[in-house]
């Protein structure tokens, strides 16, 4: 069994292995009585916790030699001890964060759920370097701009690869209900689509007190504002002045106490 490649280690990662194998050497000495590496087989022994831990830092991290040491060392368990679990050296680390060349080493050497993780998990969509590899490894391009792609880099190389890409209506509401953390990506979608930001959602970041998310469309598209004070003077008001009193309906109209109280516990049924 081949030592640990400390070298191809980050140096921040060192003492983090190191106490996780210490651990491990104490957990390991339970094995060498029957009974107590019977009872401890009974459930996901800790030192499978500590491998896979392992295996994900190294995955994260781009690191192919620790990623081959942690599944020697597996493979030696399993052949040794017979083990009735199974330790899932799991990629999608790798994946999320575009360390493609490890997806290249987790195929070529066969790692179990490889293939399902990969190509089934949607773990790779928000990352440029693992879709651009997913899709010359066979997988579709997206059709649609969903929940879990967040990375602007994406989503302009897939505007810039296929124009008919689309952000879905779910899409545009997560980047509202994100700003102003996602003010590029939302502003984005609206310029791609070639439309304003539907009236629904200021009503619904005035429910939820999102004055942050009023101010930045304030900022950035003050005519639709404009056009909701125009058309519903009284919600134009409780922008104005912040008003934490009324409920938006969905059609504009103002609830005041006491329904606004039953309103709010319904507010998940109500859709904008």
């Amino acid at each position: 069994m081949s030592a640990l490649p400390w070298d191809d280690f980050l140096p921040e990662m060192k003492q983090e292995v190191r106490s996780r194998l210490d651990l491990l050497t104490g957990r390991l000495l339970a094995y060498t009585c029957k009974a107590e590496r019977k009872a401890l087989l009974s459930t996901r022994p800790d030192r499978q916790y500590c491998m896979e831990a392992l295996f994900q830092h190294a995955a994260k991290a781009g690191y192919v030699a620790i990623c081959q040491w942690i599944f020697d060392v597996t493979a030696h368990w399993t052949e040794q001890h017979a083990l009735p679990y199974h330790v899932d050296l799991d990629v999608g680390k790798a994946l999320k964060y575009g360390q493609t060349h490890i997806l290249d080493w987790a195929i070529e050497r066969g790692l179990p759920r490889a293939d399902y993780v990969i190509y089934h998990r949607n773990l790779g969509r928000n990352n440029l370097a693992s879709l651009k590899w997913l899709i010359a490894h066979g997988h579709p391009m997206p059709r649609h701009i969903g929940l879990d792609i967040t990375n602007m880099d994406v989503i302009r190389w897939l505007l810039a690869q296929q124009p008919s890409v689309t952000p879905d209506e779910e899409a545009v509401r997560h980047a509202f209900l994100n700003l102003p953390r996602d003010g590029e990506r939302l502003l984005f979608f609206l310029a791609q689509a070639g439309s304003t930001l539907p009236f629904g959602l200021v009503f619904l970041a005035i429910n939820m007190r999102r004055w942050d998310a009023i101010a930045f469309v304030e900022q950035h598209m003050p005519a639709v504002i404009e056009a909701i004070g125009a058309k519903w003077p009284e919600v134009g008001s409780i922008i104005a002045n912040r008003s934490p009193v009324g409920f938006i309906n969905p059609d504009g109209t103002v609830v005041h106490e006491p329904r606004m109280q039953t309103l709010l516990r319904e507010l998940t049924v109500i859709h904008y």
